[in-house]
């Protein structure tokens, strides 16, 4: 799922950490959820322009 999350362009990654600070999704296919803090977000962030 982070992956999915480091697919948003930035600006959308960007609201997400502003608006939410965090993010929970639900895998469709498994029901699994998964929850991403402000931290984790703004690590997904980093790890797409390195």
């Amino acid at each position: 799922m982070a992956e999915a999350l480091a697919a948003l362009p930035d600006s959308e990654l960007e609201a997400i950490i502003n608006e939410d600070h965090g993010a929970d999704l639900k895998c469709q296919f498994c029901h699994k959820s998964y929850h991403f803090s402000e931290d984790d977000l703004k690590q997904i962030q980093e790890s797409k322009h390195q």
